[in-house]
């Protein structure tokens, strides 16, 4: 089992303990500092809600196909490239196998790229 983005130190487990299942009540919620030194009125950070982060994650670099390594600082940018790189490919897969007016040129800003169709798609703009 990989250790990649859990915890190193002493005390971890290799199997994921029960989440509570209101860990944030079902409502965006946010940790804050405490208003002052010793007021103890901070927000306490479990090992369930840190859990859940690792294992989202986790959970998203694996499905987008790339491999977990403590070494790469890159892998969650590696997935969400991948991932766009799978939906502009569903999106115009069989459009662009059938080469019927497909065209990809640079964008106005650096690191995009445009796609432009005449098949009745909007022109779209992409961060590559």
């Amino acid at each position: 089992m990989t250790t990649a983005i859990g915890p190193q130190g002493p005390n971890y487990t290799t199997s994921r303990p029960a989440t509570s299942p209101v860990a944030s009540g079902g409502i965006d919620t946010w940790a804050k500092d405490c208003t002052a030194a010793g007021a103890k009125d901070g927000t306490f950070l479990n090992a369930s809600f840190f859990n859940i982060i690792v294992a989202q994650l986790r959970e998203t670099i694996r499905q987008a196909g790339v491999a977990l390594d403590d070494l790469d600082d890159l892998m969650l940018y590696k997935a969400i490239q991948n991932i766009a790189d799978e939906r502009i490919a569903a999106i115009l897969g069989s459009r662009l196998s059938a080469n019927r007016g497909v065209r990809i040129i640079p964008g106005v800003a650096p690191g995009y790229l445009v796609i432009q169709s005449n098949l009745g798609l909007s022109e779209r703009p992409v961060l590559t």
